[in-house]
């Protein structure tokens, strides 16, 4: 397990997910996962399930076309 850390071949793949993962959680999307519904129900017109797919689909579509951006 340390090998990651200590070697030369995998220390930038390791400092890369530990900086994305640290920039995921600073951005805030758990926060509008965790509480979409409450969110979504304060929105006239739009029915809660509609809105958490459209949500949904939105994440899909950032996670497939992050890695070409």
């Amino acid at each position: 397990m340390t090998v990651i850390f200590r070697d030369r071949k995998y220390q930038r793949g390791t400092i890369f997910i530990i900086i994305s993962a640290v920039v995921n959680q600073c951005s805030g999307i758990n926060a509008i996962n965790v509480y979409s519904n409450e969110i979504l129900l304060k929105i006239p017109g739009v029915p809660v399930n509609v809105g958490v797919y459209m949500l949904y689909a939105g994440q899909v579509v950032g996670a497939l076309t992050g890695p070409i951006i």
